[in-house]
């Protein structure tokens, strides 16, 4: 397949913030670029789980969020961060001619602690790279170089033997699956029906399967070549129509293979395809955006490129720009490259540089930046004459003019949200969508941080005697290891569905939520003496929620949807969600 994404590697300058007065005050109104790790480093990489690699010209070491140099200099090959490791090699040069070089690869802790040796690998070229990739799901990749298949490897305790072994192309564990080829060996017992079909097939156009981590396989005859799952979905090249789909996990297409091509970004080990829940896909010369159950949104002969927060890239005439989701242009095309909107802003690039702009279309940086990142972990790096730092947004980003609260009483909720840094600024869009067990999951654990005055680390420390890293480490779900979810498991405000999975992208419905507050507010230290609720669909409120929906009606968290209804399978919102959170800080912090 062909990749498709806007400005694959877009990198900039940074603002006029060191050459006039930085603002120190957090502005509502007006939001403004403010440089907190000065310009230092050759070579910089975008943050991931709270580090970044950073160059002096020799080796890569990693920082902190503050800047600090919390792994030295020791490495020549730095990976991102992921799940509490970063894969890292040292590389000794062969010095003649077919000599090759020998790389020592590692894992390594957030401290830069050595958690795994993977041993001297040695590689005579590109052609035959030896690695590890970064960690997904507990597991990474090796690859021996030399030889020609690859292994999958976990970071569990007592689970280190994983169903595959030995493959010839793959990716680690995603959502609770791996995709292997045909030919990939372990544990696990090819069924007949797939040695039949594959007998005989060379190695390149045998099919792909999807194992789960218990070897128990997925496939589907019309299946040729997947992609790892995003969203609950995998993506299916057919081999009947030659086009991609998207499956669901037991096989059946949610969208059938109709489609030639479609934009995905990919980073530690992940793609992103429907991003927030949104893809733009290709066919007959026409794009698409089209939902993750399929529904078309809009169209056009324009090309769209990967959705962000309420907004997708759109070329016109040659020019970048941005639409909503109805295809509406909300920033005119006038840039030559686009990044989808991340946190609220979007990395573009004119003829002078590259610009941070906000969902107006306002540029933040007055001055154009020769080379910069996206921004993660709330900050962005940024290069200034030369060298590296790191900046990061001081002040609120507005929404985009049609991506408003449904209702009056919304606004003012999900302002008061905002200042007291309840609001993720990945959640300030399309505020009608239904929130998902992950978003759920990061408002109630940012509550609890807010209103501890500690970081996730910390707060599951003190509340569990454990950190973070080891709960990540136990894997409560195969299917996600975001460290808000894994952070709620270990605060008992979540729960998996069955069989080890917790379902990140489903979405929550209102008994749901009304448990997972429940059991927020308890732990905010919120008892009160609960009165039975009396909705006319009461009947309805599975018995396992009852508690919940009366603790949340006596606080008056949650209430009714009219007509002394309670509606505990209806649709929970954003803006609901955002809503109820900002509710229980101002009930603890009166």
């Amino acid at each position: 397949m062909k990749k498709r994404s806007i400005a694959v590697l877009l990198l900039m300058i940074l603002t006029v913030s060191l050459l006039f007065p930085q603002a120190t005050q957090a502005n509502f109104e007006a939001p403004a670029i403010e440089v907190v790790i000065q310009p230092q480093y050759t070579l910089a990489r975008d943050f991931s789980d709270g580090r970044a690699a950073v160059f002096n010209g020799q080796k890569w070491g990693y920082i902190d969020t503050t800047g600090t140099l919390v792994t030295d200099y020791l490495y020549d090959i730095a990976g991102d961060y992921a799940e509490g490791v970063a894969a890292v090699a040292t590389v000794v040069k062969g010095g003649l001619e077919k000599t090759p070089d020998v790389e020592t690869w590692y894992l390594i802790d957030k401290d830069g602690h050595v958690v795994f040796e993977e041993g001297v690998n040695n590689r005579y070229s590109a052609s035959q790279p030896t690695y590890i990739t970064s960690v997904v799901n507990g597991t990474y990749i090796k690859s021996p170089g030399a030889e020609a298949k690859a292994t999958i490897q976990s970071i569990r305790p007592g689970n280190t033997t994983l169903p595959v072994t030995r493959f010839t192309r793959g990716h680690a564990y995603a959502e609770g699956y791996m995709v292997v080829s045909t030919d990939a060996t372990g544990k696990f017992t090819l069924p007949s029906a797939i040695a039949q079909a594959e007998a005989g097939a060379k190695p390149d156009s045998r099919g792909d399967m999807l194992i789960d981590f218990n070897g128990k396989i997925l496939w589907q005859p019309d299946w040729g070549m997947l992609l790892p799952p995003n969203r609950g979905l995998v993506p299916a090249h057919s081999r009947t129509t030659g086009l991609w789909g998207f499956a669901d996990f037991t096989g059946q297409y949610v969208i059938e293979p109709m489609y030639e091509d479609f934009w995905y970004a990919y980073r530690n080990g992940a793609f992103e395809i429907f991003a927030d829940g949104v893809a733009a896909l290709y066919k007959d010369g026409t794009y698409y955006a089209v939902d993750t159950g399929g529904k078309v949104l809009f169209s056009t002969q324009n090309l769209l490129g990967l959705h962000g927060e309420g907004l997708l890239p759109i070329s016109m005439n040659g020019k970048y720009g941005y639409c909503d989701l109805q295809g509406i242009t909300v920033i005119e095309p006038e840039y030559k490259t686009a990044q989808p909107f991340r946190n609220g802003v979007a990395l573009v690039e004119t003829p002078g540089g590259f610009y941070f702009i906000n969902k107006k279309g306002v540029r933040l940086n007055p001055l154009p930046y020769t080379d910069a990142g996206v921004f993660s972990d709330g900050l962005a790096r940024v290069q200034i004459m030369g060298k590296y730092g790191y900046v990061r947004i001081n002040g609120r980003l507005p929404d985009s003019q049609n991506d408003r609260p449904n209702q009056g009483w919304a606004q003012a909720e999900l302002d008061a949200a905002y200042s007291y840094g309840l609001l993720p600024t990945s959640l300030a869009a399309r505020y009608q969508t239904g929130i998902t067990r992950t978003e759920m999951a990061q408002l109630t654990v940012t509550l609890l941080t807010r209103l501890s005055d500690q970081t996730v680390e910390e707060l599951v420390l003190a509340k569990t005697g454990q950190t973070l890293q080891d709960h990540v480490k136990a894997y409560n779900f195969t299917d996600s290891a975001d460290p808000y979810v894994v952070a709620a498991a270990a605060l008992g405000i979540v729960n998996g569905v069955g069989d080890g999975r917790f379902l990140p992208h489903a979405a929550i419905i209102r008994q749901d939520a009304a448990a997972m507050l429940m059991r927020t507010a308890k732990l905010a230290g919120l008892s009160p003496k609960l009165i039975p609720a009396e909705y006319a669909d009461r009947s309805a409120i599975a018995s396992w929620a009852v508690e919940s929906v009366n603790y949340v009606t006596t606080l008056g968290i949650m209430g009714g949807v009219g007509h002394n209804k309670f509606e505990p399978r209806g649709t929970y919102t954003r803006e609901q969600a955002i809503a109820t959170i900002k509710r229980i800080y101002e009930m603890v912090n009166p």
